[in-house]
């Protein structure tokens, strides 16, 4: 009988070069996986804006009260309460205030023309206890390299919100025959109001 002194399996630098190769792809699927997360981590906050105040809507409808809704751009907050002055007494407390991630911000408010809101306008909008809701869009950015935006357009007292890819004003997104010329348009957002 013949014996050998080799023995079947992997050289450590064998298995060192597959493990340093498993490593290399590892780390070029999770660069490649950071850069498209924000992406939807973006889409998924305004969904969640847009659910938000379709909620407020609602709630206002079902209640048959007024809310005001309140956009807080220095901070990237939002949120809601009766409008109700003065407050009733279980609605004292502090309403819960929504932040967004660091890396989004609400950039501005399009109210139609040439009224838009940005940081310096606190003003919040006013739902109806019917339910209607004033005609606007939020614009919802990305901080940092990658520039990309979101506009959630709310176009009619009662139509459901529009969500389109990047920074879209109302006249880009008012869903009937276009307004040629801005007397129309006003007339257009006036008449939705």
């Amino acid at each position: 009988m013949i014996h050998s002194n080799k023995t079947a399996g992997f050289t450590l630098i064998e298995i060192v070069a597959v493990v340093l190769i498993i490593g290399i792809m590892f780390s070029a699927v999770l660069v490649s996986f950071d850069r498209i997360t924000p992406k939807y981590r973006l889409r998924s906050e305004a969904r969640e804006l847009s659910n938000f105040v379709e909620f407020t809507r609602v709630l206002a409808a079902q209640e048959g009260r007024s809310y005001m809704i309140h956009y807080d751009l220095d901070n990237s907050q939002y949120w809601r309460e009766p409008n109700v002055i003065p407050p009733l007494e279980d609605e004292e407390k502090e309403p819960e205030k929504r932040t967004l991630p660091k890396s989004i911000v609400i950039q501005d408010i399009d109210l139609g023309g040439d009224n838009v809101w940005d940081a310096h306008h606190p003003s919040p909008l006013v739902v109806s206890p019917q339910g209607a809701l004033p005609v606007h869009a939020i614009h919802m950015k990305l901080t940092g390299d990658v520039p990309r935006a979101w506009t959630i357009a709310f176009t009619g007292p009662a139509g459901a919100p529009v969500l389109e890819y990047g920074y879209k004003t109302l006249r880009d997104l008012v869903q009937d025959d276009p307004p040629d010329s801005e007397d129309s348009y006003q007339h257009y957002i006036q008449k939705n109001q």
